[in-house]
């Protein structure tokens, strides 16, 4: 079975190396590593290698003929410097982002320093900090701009009074909000929730298909077999049996609207999805009437339009029209963002008295001095979580940190400089 595999794939390219498990890794070994002709090419960055199960150190991808790709098209050269240091397999890294009309980025990285009282104004400042940029013209407002705020760890039961987490800079932050919803205020909001990670394209998907049942529901559209309020999949059923004829052109143009959200390329894919609609409207002797206004209501603040109840947006902070969306580190990994702020958070026991935040852990790092080999599972975790978290953004970085620590092991030092300081 391997020599056949081996003869039907003569070219394998695994892409995000990094997030394979070991069985997973072992498997691809087994088929294609060796193989007498062809050629097996494996690419990704260790350094972006974090996974759920948070105590999994294990390096299990062994290198082999490394070819380096230095430059970033997301880092600007600002924030490039930032992250390069970062890398626990070390990398140089080049930042090359820069401004639509080819102009440089020129923001320079932010530094939040709170106190115990003002912990939960550092997302509020970060927001007035992008409305600042964005007055500046250093921002422009009309692209497709993300906004985002992430932290390691969010809280649970027993945890011990005085430690920040997630829910401490935004208490309403919910796990369970991170899911994807079934009812947003608007077609277009179906465009910007979905779940990231290796079913990013699924999650689009149904995603797409909530926003058409909704329309369904908003214009009486039932199941004619029961009477009922059709669900994805006896919807699916339905079109296969009744409307054989246009499956497979549905199921294109659905996969179309989902490549475009993929890309980022909301506009497109809503010209798409509305045409999507109408005809399958058409199918079912239906005009666009009762879900005009959802149809054309607008993804902005949060808003909607007055026929559609508000829903509140879930895990958001707005202010002024900007957005922010909270999240943990782990959901926005592979996500691009204009500008992120890094929280950082509390995570296990103190060790090398390294104390227990990345802000703590990373300390030396940020500083230019290397990672000694000895160095504790847990200082190589926080590098990690923060490599990952500060090289999400093309414009601005923000890091969140408790003012003892940062009196503590940044105050005067050299390369603080590449940092605005900003007291919260």
């Amino acid at each position: 079975m391997i020599n056949i595999l081996q003869k039907r794939f003569k070219y394998v390219f695994v892409d995000e190396m990094q997030d394979m498990a070991k069985h997973q890794y072992d498997l691809l070994e087994k088929l294609f590593a060796g193989a007498p002709t062809g050629g097996y090419q494996r690419i990704g960055d260790k350094n972006q290698a974090i996974h759920n199960d948070e105590s999994d150190m294990a390096d299990v991808w062994k290198e082999r003929n490394v070819k380096e790709l230095n430059g970033s098209h997301r880092l600007n050269p600002l924030i490039a410097a930032i992250v390069e240091p970062l890398a626990l397999n070390a990398i140089k890294i080049t930042g090359s982002k820069s401004n639509s009309d080819g102009t440089s980025i020129d923001i320079r990285p932010v530094m939040l320093v709170y106190n115990t009282a003002s912990v939960n104004k550092v997302i509020p400042k970060y927001a007035k900090i992008i409305n600042d940029l964005i007055a500046a013209g250093k921002i422009n407002p009309k692209s497709e701009n993300i906004f985002k705020a992430v932290a390691w760890t969010t809280s649970r039961a027993g945890d011990r009074s005085g430690i920040f987490k997630l829910n401490h800079y935004y208490p309403d932050f919910s796990k369970e909000q991170l899911k994807l919803q079934i009812n947003y205020s608007c077609l277009e909001s179906y465009l910007h929730y979905y779940e990231t990670g290796p079913a990013k394209l699924a999650s689009i998907r149904k995603s797409i298909l909530n926003g058409l049942l909704k329309v369904f529901r908003l214009e009486n559209i039932q199941n004619p077999d029961n009477g009922r309020a059709f669900t994805k999949k006896t919807f699916i059923e339905h079109l296969k049996t009744t409307h054989f004829s246009i499956e497979q052109k549905f199921k294109l143009y659905l996969y179309l609207t989902a490549k475009k959200v993929a890309e980022n390329k909301i506009a497109e894919a809503l010209t798409l999805y509305v045409r999507l609609i109408k005809a399958t409207l058409k199918r079912f002797g239906v005009n666009i009437s009762g879900s005009k206004p959802f149809i054309d209501g607008k993804h902005t603040s949060g808003t909607t339009t007055a026929s559609a109840p508000i829903i509140k947006p879930a895990n958001q902070y707005i202010l002024d029209g900007v957005t922010i969306d909270i999240s943990t580190v782990h959901a926005v990994k592979g996500q691009t963002h204009t500008c992120t702020l890094y929280m950082e958070s509390f995570y296990q026991i103190a060790v090398d008295s390294k104390g227990q935040y990345e802000s703590s852990r990373i300390a030396d790092q940020l500083q230019g001095i290397a990672l000694p080999a000895t160095a504790h599972d847990y200082i190589k975790q926080s590098l990690k979580m923060t490599y990952v978290g500060f090289s999400r953004p093309t414009h601005l970085l923000c890091f969140a940190i408790h003012k003892l620590r940062y009196d503590q092991l940044y105050s005067g030092k050299p390369e603080t400089a590449k940092w605005n300081i900003v007291q919260v």
